[in-house]
């Protein structure tokens, strides 16, 4: 099943598969891979870095893999604009959301064009806002799929603005590390 957000509700991603590795990586570790089709290094190296900060507040690390065969990583696709089109148009996405969390498939998937129209439109930088929905997102796949919250990265009214509600709850953060110790 995939959820999706809308204009003023951020997305994040899968959930990850922690182990203690070869490198130090702890059992709070998220794995996450990033796709970028839409071209856009710039924001995407914004982006990892307010990813970081949201879940080191939460506790968790994040390893940064490019390692096609690792396994545990969340897939994050940074999706062009004729990926974003055709995906748009093949599921009827309306207009608002910005990003979609498919639990099945482990991955995360960015409408990159909405995400800098909306970055634009409010006058941040749209690293800023892609970090907060790469978050978003990945706190579904973490937390499950209708978990919102009245504050904070999963509040539904979540706006970019808002840079205080850029972490997770004391309960959601315990519940990520939770599931992250419970992963093989």
């Amino acid at each position: 099943m995939t959820t999706i957000l809308g204009l003023t509700t951020l997305l994040l991603l899968s959930s990850a598969g922690p182990s203690a590795t070869e490198n130090g990586a702890d059992r709070t570790t998220l794995f996450v891979r990033v796709l970028d089709y839409a071209g856009v290094p710039g924001p995407v190296r914004s982006a990892r870095a307010q990813v970081t900060r949201i879940f080191a507040a939460a506790a968790v690390s994040v390893n940064w893999t490019v390692e096609p065969a690792d396994v545990r990583a969340i897939d994050v696709l940074v999706l062009s604009d004729a990926m974003s089109d055709r995906k748009i148009k093949a599921e009827s996405i309306p207009a608002g959301v910005l990003g979609l969390a498919a639990h099945s498939a482990r991955r995360v998937y960015i409408l990159t064009e909405r995400v800098i129209s909306v970055a634009n439109g409010v006058g941040v930088q749209p690293g800023d806002v892609l970090g907060d929905v790469i978050a978003h997102e990945l706190g579904h796949l973490l937390l499950g799929e209708n978990q919102h919250s009245v504050s904070g990265i999963m509040a539904a009214d979540y706006t970019v603005q808002n840079k205080a509600a850029r972490r997770f709850t004391n309960d959601q953060a315990a519940l990520i590390r939770a599931h992250l110790l419970r992963q093989p």
